[in-house]
């Protein structure tokens, strides 16, 4: 009769459920605090981070790990179950589509819960105003003007052309021609002045 706690003890082990007796214990100790039942599993997420491109798509991976694997993974978004594809029998896959906000969601598998976790939504890039300044060569006779807003450019060899622009959300920004580039760190505003004699193409 002595050796039968033994037996079942050595019985977890060799089976790999030892984590069984030491939760039991911790709520036999514990025995006036609630526990949450703990999964047998782990959820990991195998992004580096959970952050996107505000209105970008974005790829969700995970990988499950624990003594016992399911074979069904959902994502639970504002109350809501969303089956996650499967790539293997461990690795899953959910697409966030167009994000323009941050998403609160957390995972739901043999009827276990993660935690909650965020996907941050950055603000978007982008050039709100472009003006492009055209210095003429003095031989055209033509008078300097301002173009707003209009990327392609007709204009005479040798002319001087400026470009200033009025930026939102960014750190840095970069005029790439065919044979340079310039970039520049700032937050609000790009200025940047070329001659040109040959056609090219630039953004």
């Amino acid at each position: 009769w002595a050796l039968a706690p033994v037996i079942i003890v050595l019985l977890f082990i060799i089976s790999g459920k030892d984590y069984i007796l030491t939760e039991s214990s911790a709520r036999i100790i514990k025995h006036n605090t609630f526990f949450e039942p703990k999964a047998p599993f782990d959820y990991i997420i195998l992004n580096p981070k959970l952050a996107v491109i505000q209105y970008d798509d974005y790829t969700l991976a995970i990988k499950i790990e624990g003594h016992e694997v399911p074979s069904e993974v959902f994502i639970v978004i504002n109350g809501n179950s969303f089956r996650i594809k499967s790539n293997s029998s461990t690795t899953f896959e959910y697409l966030f589509k167009a994000v323009n906000e941050d998403i609160l969601f957390q995972f739901l598998a043999g009827g276990y819960h993660s935690s909650f976790y965020t996907l941050k939504a950055l603000p978007q890039p982008k050039v709100v105003d472009l003006n492009t300044f055209l210095n003429y060569p003095s031989y055209t006779k033509i008078k300097d003007e301002v173009i707003k807003n209009n990327g392609d450019l007709i204009i005479p060899e040798g002319t001087i052309v400026r470009w200033d622009a009025s930026l939102q959300n960014t750190k840095n920004i970069s005029l790439i021609f065919d044979e340079s580039k310039h970039s520049q760190s700032t937050e609000n505003t790009f200025t940047y002045k070329k001659q040109f004699f040959n056609s090219t193409p630039y953004q």
